[in-house]
């Protein structure tokens, strides 16, 4: 049930925000400048002219995706990692999910737990 909703508000949203996206962009709100100014200002500033063409360049973005694409494989796997560490020998997070979850005892109404059951069985309905 709360799958269903989750996925049906989504969906009203995309709805809803597509069109105005679509459109927005033929709206043209940017301010339009005059292609003899643009060569002007790059013959005025041949080093940002260079940069900005080695910066644009197809091999140095697909370089750029690539090392930034392996950044984020590193850290991900290296915080995983951690936080199995930390679930098999408790340090760390143990103790502040331990503190957590006597403040939540401690200030629990009705509605939240009703919502965290609800997420919390939304979870184990897929194991």
């Amino acid at each position: 049930m709360i799958l269903a909703i989750t996925v049906a508000v989504g969906l009203v949203a995309g709805l809803v925000v597509w069109p105005v996206f679509r459109y927005w962009s033929a709206a043209q709100l940017a301010p339009r400048i005059e292609t003899v100014g643009i060569r002007e200002e790059v013959h005025r500033h041949p080093r940002l002219a260079a940069g900005m063409t080695r910066r644009l360049d197809p091999t140095t973005l697909a370089e750029l995706a690539l090392t930034t694409a392996a950044a984020v494989v590193v850290i991900g796997c290296t915080a995983f990692g951690l936080i199995l560490l930390m679930v098999r020998n408790h340090p760390g997070f143990a103790d502040f999910d331990l503190s957590a979850a006597r403040l939540a005892a401690r200030h629990a109404t009705p509605t939240t737990t009703h919502v965290l059951r609800d997420i919390t069985q939304l979870g184990a309905r897929w194991c």
